[in-house]
Formats: structure tokens, C-alpha cells, sequence
């Protein structure tokens, strides 16, 4: 999986450009869990899946499913951007956005806000009245590191599964 700076993309692009890179790099993270998660993942491309069929295929092959509604709304709001060149990052999505997320997730990113000093945590400004730009910036973080997660979790689950393969056939040639 290649690293990518999603902070950078959050910093320097237009709203146009940041939710469309953000939305990219967030699929990529999805292809990857499919890939790690199918047995031929190479049989996957000519089924032409899109950004909705990838997430539900995910989510049928074990992603979390607390995920969906995130994955969902961000894949709208990336619709009505690449569709409507005058949309704006406001706050009707960012409310949407918000509210996709789980409760224990939400105060996971509060905390991390917390801890991080950002500027609106800093000036005492309550969530209702953060710029959309920063909310859009901490929600997007919290999902792409959210599904880099659940890639990574399961990529170092196959490799224990098949660590201890391995190591079952070793013991089996052993005691014969």
C-alpha cells in the first residue's frame, strides 16, 4: 500500500480537489482491503465495479459495517461535487457527515482534536460552529485512518493465518 499524505491533499486543493482526492485515496484504501480480502482479486476489474459496489463488496467480505454510512456519504458528497462544479464544502454536508459517523468514533476524533491542539479546541469554539473546511478536514482524516486500519488489520491477519499454516504443516512433517 503506498503512503500518501492526505493532509497535504486537505491543505493545498480547492473544495472541488479536496473532496475528490480525499474520495480517490479513500477507494484506494477499499481496493486494497478487497484485494487482501478476495481469493483472485484479479477477477475483480472486469466486473467494473464502482465507489458504492467496492464499499458494499467490502462490507460483505468483512469490513466493518460501522463504516458504511461514511464510506456512503462521502461517496454522495463526491458525487455532487464532480457533477455540480460550484459546489462548496458547507455545513448541510458536514452535518451529514458528521452524523454518519458512530458515537464512539465521534468522541475519538474529539479526543484526538483534544490532544492535537487544534485551532477551534483551542479558541473554544463548539462543533456547531467549526469552519466546514476544518470539519471536513478532521472527518476525512478519521475515515481514511479508519479503513487503513481495517487494510492493515486484515493483511496482518493473513499473515499470521498463514504463519501458522505453516508451522502446522512443519509440526505434521515432523511427527511422521
Amino acid at each position: 500500500m503506498k503512503s500518501v499524505n492526505v493532509s497535504s491533499i486537505l491543505l493545498q486543493e480547492s473544495d472541488l480537489g479536496k473532496v475528490i482526492h480525499t474520495q480517490i485515496q479513500i477507494e484506494h484504501l477499499i481496493n486494497d482491503y478487497l484485494a487482501s480480502a478476495l481469493e483472485y482479486p484479479e477477477h475483480l476489474k472486469p466486473i467494473g465495479l464502482d465507489y458504492s459496489g467496492k464499499v458494499q463488496l467490502a462490507l460483505a467480505l468483512g469490513l466493518s459495517s460501522e463504516l458504511k454510512k461514511p464510506l456512503g456519504v462521502l461517496g454522495k458528497i463526491r458525487n455532487d461535487f464532480a457533477h455540480n462544479l460550484d459546489t462548496k464544502i458547507d455545513t448541510s454536508y458536514m452535518n451529514n457527515f458528521y452524523d454518519s459517523f458512530p458515537a464512539e468514533r465521534k468522541e475519538e476524533f474529539m479526543k484526538v482534536a483534544r490532544e492535537t491542539n487544534q485551532s477551534w479546541i483551542v479558541e473554544s469554539v463548539p462543533w456547531k460552529k467549526v469552519k466546514p473546511e476544518q470539519k471536513f478536514q478532521l472527518l476525512c482524516i478519521t475515515l481514511y485512518y479508519w479503513c487503513k486500519f481495517h487494510v492493515e488489520s486484515l493483511q496482518q491477519e493473513q499473515k499470521m493465518n498463514k504463519l501458522g499454516r505453516l508451522a502446522l504443516k512443519q509440526l505434521d512433517a515432523s511427527s511422521k
